[in-house]
């Protein structure tokens, strides 16, 4: 997530949270849970012709990436969402976890 939240687009597995944050050819490069070496490399390769060959999309990358980051884990949204999360618990508000995101 630092790399994003510094305009830079990642490689990164699909585990856990990180497809989230990681949007394949979008803001980064997405790789399986187990990649094998082939993938690994051809992730590797088409990256590096990415950033050299085309580097408007490139740029697009870097700048979703910060976007993505912005939208999703900027702390004051983050910090205000919670706050009308607990203010709601508080009032004995039920919410479902999807309703959190809002």
């Amino acid at each position: 997530m630092e790399a994003i939240s510094c305009s830079i687009p990642v490689i990164a597995t699909s585990v856990g949270g990180i497809p989230e944050i990681v949007e394949h050819l979008e803001n980064g490069f997405l790789l399986s849970e187990s990649p094998n070496l082939g993938e690994i490399c051809k992730i590797l390769d088409e990256a590096y012709k990415l950033k050299i060959i085309n580097s408007e999309m490139y740029i697009k990358m870097r700048k979703k990436a910060r976007h993505i980051y912005e939208l999703k884990f900027d702390a004051e949204r983050n910090h205000i969402k919670f706050c009308n999360f607990l203010i709601d618990v508080y009032k004995g508000g039920k919410l479902k976890y999807d309703e959190i995101e809002k």
